[in-house]
């Protein structure tokens, strides 16, 4: 019978592998390793009393033998129980020598020490190494007289059975023959692991150079090399059962304990050598095994400190101190809190640092030095981003120091997700405010997605994603608090639980089970079904939740919301009016973001004002003074201040229509009013509407090609219209049936007139709203005569009254899809269960009051349909044209329009999004979410 070879432990893959000879054909090894396995199983069995005793054969006269190990084992290097496992690949060793085994010997080669062994250039560690290389038990006799064996199963401390066999290994490490061994003889049994452990003690706490020329650090790292391949050698024989029974939990734990505690000991060696090479390798290596160890962590992160130290006191190369303000930063974000004098000590070392680079700085720029300057003013703003007066000298600076102008129509006060209410307030919160994903416009697909707070993009686990986040993403404004995985989850946690109605709550029910985070920086999402692209639901911005919650905050605080903190590019400084110019709203560049990988320098754009327009009676003038530079959002009508030649703006900048325009205007119906629950009422008025005439009238400002009629809830060239011929929604201006309908909702006797809300921050709001009030009044006027009264009111207000309070009938607003997904947002909307205080469906639709009409209903069941299909091609684009056809039938709201919107740019500003150095055409951009990926713009001359 063929001898099963030797079993080889190496790190290659989670299983470990079979390793014979040179001389074996390696198209043998496969089978080789099966047939081994085979030949190591032990015939073994366990009695009531726990003990491990023989099992008879099938042979008749064969023997019974005594219990004995054997088999092979799976790596698993896992000091920390929640950690991660980490393995490295080592190459197969083919030189191991050949080992003949008697039948049910376990023999087990550590090829980790023998690599160790090989590698080491001291003759006493090589041997002590080697010593190790096989595993084995050491048994004494009464007569003292020690014998090393192979491996036995039971604990010694267990219950060892009377009788049990085991295999002398000699001083060639060549297993004997079985031999018995009764329990009554043995004085001792010593087992590898520990063996090892009181090697590796040894070798740590000598006091005297053991072995003779070896320095402490060598001896340190053969100890770590023996308790690792001690802790391999312990987890395969557990796996395998070659380890079982009562008492091994507590020697693998003392392993595991002894070995952190060397390395930690390797660790502040080395940082007391100042071999920072080694602590950052030593450093990297701790942090990947024992993440969820925060004791031992911080003792980790102390001794990578010392480097940091060394040069905040030190050196005087703006590298160095980057790099010790990068590694105070990383200790701060694990560490919030933490006490630790050295932090300290290279937090003052820094700012003494700072100070003199400050000044420094200021003689430069006395003597027009502005490149020292610009150099000397970007290490402080690196290593001391709070420092005194540093915004202000940074604005001396020349060229280098830029600041951006965007005018608004309504400056941003309330700068959260969930507060925010104009275009202003929410492209405020993308300058503050990150997700894990961010929605990037794109030229060739419209839309692509870039990791932001995410180091990467997600792994795919199924229905869940895998997130691992940037490391020292700072809140800028809360001294010191970073970025962590709870923030994640608990920013999703309150909005699944508190928001789950709002806007920022929409994709919620994709997601009902909580985020389980892994450490600080690791965080799983999990979806309860699937959707087309999954991505669309990571573009969530994250706020400081733990922040929020010590401060008993909640998400949508308004207090908060008019001082924001984030992580963004950008920081809020406050409002002000410069003595030559319109009130300003201002936001700084956030000096922690360029400390982030790849982000250096960024934000390239150091200011930008948003600037009030209300006011401004020629935008055009402070174009050309340089006081203007982004108008995201100007009407048609608007568009010849700055393409006539009195503007004097020839090349000096581009006006633009963006593509990028999901935005529609409707009537808003308020359900909860009686009388509009009438389907009749609801599609007379619709149909009564001619949209044309309107946009010809009031907004097109004779340029037929800009704006579109709606002929339902979604925007005209969406890919939910159909577009193939003979199935074209019609239009909705009928006045024939719109008297029909009219004529219908007489019948019942409803109410005859309605009032028609509009903001009057748009003067174009008043004349359309007229005219929709002459177009209804004309087209009823046989049917039933409803009339309309129209009510304007401040921009402030109407959004209070319409959205807030919703004390309102019918209210000219738009409404803006966030994404493509363009059922599922007409579903949000429309939600029932979102019609509680603050919920998006701000109309009520279908009314609780009463009964749902039939074709409510079926406009219900439609859009709850549609939200069950993830398979565009198959089942979502045939339902979504489905849905038009429901709602026209239902008319829950009155689509009017879409207006194109433009935007006029300096010539100056590039929209970069990428390090590829090619801008973006602005026509890609979405106006109301203009600043993705604003932290690489540039105004250039």
């Amino acid at each position: 019978m063929m001898n099963p070879p030797p079993v080889v432990l190496f790190r290659d893959n989670p299983k470990f592998r079979m390793n014979n000879t040179r001389s074996l054909p390696r198209h043998v090894r496969p089978f080789l390793l099966s047939f081994g396995l085979l030949l190591l199983t032990v015939v073994v069995g366990i009695n009531g009393q726990g003990q491990i005793v023989p099992k008879k054969t099938d042979k008749k006269g064969e023997k019974e033998s005594p219990a004995v190990p054997g088999g092979t084992g799976a790596y698993a290097e896992v000091e920390d129980p929640k950690a991660k496992k980490v393995r490295e690949s080592i190459p197969i060793d083919d030189e191991a020598p050949v080992v003949f085994l008697p039948k049910g010997a376990y023999y087990v080669r550590i090829e980790d020490l023998a690599r160790a062994a090989a590698d080491t250039p001291s003759p006493p560690l090589r041997a002590l190494l080697l010593r190790y290389v096989v595993a084995f038990d050491r048994i004494t006799d009464f007569q003292d007289k020690a014998q090393r064996v192979t491996p036995i199963p039971a604990f010694r401390l267990g219950k060892i059975p009377p009788v049990f066999g085991v295999f002398d290994l000699d001083d060639r490490n060549q297993p004997a023959a079985l031999r018995r061994m009764e329990s009554t003889k043995v004085r001792k049994i010593e087992h590898y692991e520990e063996l090892i452990v009181e090697e590796a003690e040894r070798l740590v706490n000598a006091k005297l150079l053991e072995p003779p020329g070896v320095e402490r650090k060598d001896r340190v790292e053969a100890a770590e090399q023996l308790l690792a391949g001690a802790l391999l050698f312990h987890d395969a024989a557990r796996d395998q059962s070659k380890r079982k029974g009562i008492g091994w939990e507590q020697v693998r734990a003392k392993v595991a304990d002894t070995l952190s505690a060397v390395r930690l000991t390797r660790l502040k060696l080395a940082s007391e050598r100042k071999d920072w090479a080694l602590v950052r390798s030593l450093g990297s290596r701790m942090t990947s095994l024992y993440p969820n160890n925060l004791k031992l962590l911080e003792e980790v992160f102390t001794a990578r400190l010392a480097e940091a130290l060394l040069a905040a006191t030190e050196s005087e190369k703006p590298a160095e101190l980057e790099n010790a303000r990068d590694l105070l930063s990383e200790f701060e974000s694990r560490f919030p809190g933490s006490k630790s004098e050295t932090a300290e000590s290279i937090r003052e070392a820094l700012k003494e640092k700072a100070k003199n680079l400050f000044e420094q700085a200021s003689v430069a720029l006395r003597q027009n030095d502005q490149k020292r300057a610009q150099q000397l003013i970007r290490t402080v703003e690196t290593i001391d981003p709070g420092h005194a007066g540093l915004r202000d000298l940074q604005g001396q600076l020349t060229g280098a120091y830029s600041v951006l102008y965007v005018g608004a129509r309504h400056l941003p006060e309330r700068m959260t997700p969930l507060t925010a209410r104009f275009p202003s307030e929410r492209q405020a919160v993308d300058l503050i405010f990150e997700p894990l994903l961010e929605a990037l416009p794109d030229d060739s697909y419209g839309v692509k997605y870039r990791p932001v707070l995410a180091n990467a993009m997600p792994t795919a686990a199924g229905l869940s994603r895998d997130f691992t986040l940037v490391k020292t993403a700072e809140w800028a404004g809360l001294g010191r608090e970073y970025l962590d995985a709870t923030d994640v989850a608990g920013t999703l946690k309150a909005v699944r639980d508190k928001y789950r109605h709002t806007w920022v709550g929409e994709y919620v029910d994709w997601m009902p089970d909580p985020v389980r985070v892994e450490d600080h920086t690791r965080l799983r999402i999990n979806f309860a079904s699937g959707h087309p692209f999954p991505l669309a639901m990571m573009t969530t911005k994250v706020l400081p939740a733990r922040w929020l919650t010590a401060e008993n905050k909640q998400l949508d605080d308004l207090v908060f919301a008019l001082k924001p903190v984030g992580t963004g590019p950008f920081r809020f400084v406050g409002k002000g009016q410069p003595t030559d110019g319109p009130t300003e709203v201002v936001f700084a560049a956030n000096p922690t973001f360029a400390r982030r990988a790849g982000r250096i320098g960024q934000p390239f754009i150091k200011e930008v004002h948003f600037v009030d327009l209300a006011k401004v009676a020629d935008p055009a003038a402070l174009f050309r003074s340089g006081q203007l530079h982004f108008l995201p959002d100007v009407p048609t009508g608007e568009l010849a201040k700055f393409t006539a030649p009195a503007a004097k703006l020839k090349g000096q900048v581009d006006v633009v229509t963006t593509e990028s325009n999901r935005r529609i205007y409707m009537l808003a119906i308020n359900h909860q009013r009686p009388e509009l629950n009438s389907v009749a009422l609801r599609r007379g008025l619709a149909h009564a509407i001619d949209r044309e005439e309107i946009l010809d009238k009031v907004y097109r400002a004779g340029f037929s090609q800009f704006h579109k009629a709606l002929v339902g809830p979604f925007p005209p060239n969406s890919w939910p219209i159909p577009k193939v011929a003979g199935s074209v929604p019609p239009p909705l201006f009928d006045s024939s049936l719109a008297q029909a309908k009219m004529s219908e909702y007489a019948v019942r006797g409803g109410e005859k007139t309605l009032t028609l809300l509009y903001s009057t921050d748009d003067a174009r709001s008043r004349f359309a709203c007229e005219m929709v009030r002459k177009q209804i009044e004309t087209a009823t006027a046989t049917a039933v005569s409803i009339k309309i009264a129209l009510e304007g009111l401040p921009a402030v207000v109407f959004h209070k009254r319409v959205y807030e309070d919703r004390d309102f009938e019918l209210a000219y607003v738009p409404f803006e899809y966030r994404d493509d997904w363009y059922p599922y947002g007409l579903g949000f909307l429309l939600d029932p269960e979102a019609q509680s205080q603050g919920g998006r469906n701000f109309m009520r639709y279908p009314p609780r009051t009463v009964s749902p009409s039939r074709e409510d209903k079926l406009l219900g069941q439609q859009l709850e349909e549609i939200r069950h299909h993830a398979d565009f091609t198959g089942k979502l684009s045939p339902q979504a044209q489905r849905l038009q056809l429901r709602f026209v039938e239902a008319m829950p709201f009155i689509p009017l329009w879409q207006l194109d919107r433009h935007m006029v740019v300096s010539t100056k500003l590039k929209f970069y999004l990428d390090d590829t150095g090619e801008a973006l055409n602005p026509k890609w951009l979405a106006p109301d979410h203009a600043f993705a990926g604003v932290a690489r713009w540039k105004l250039q001359d």
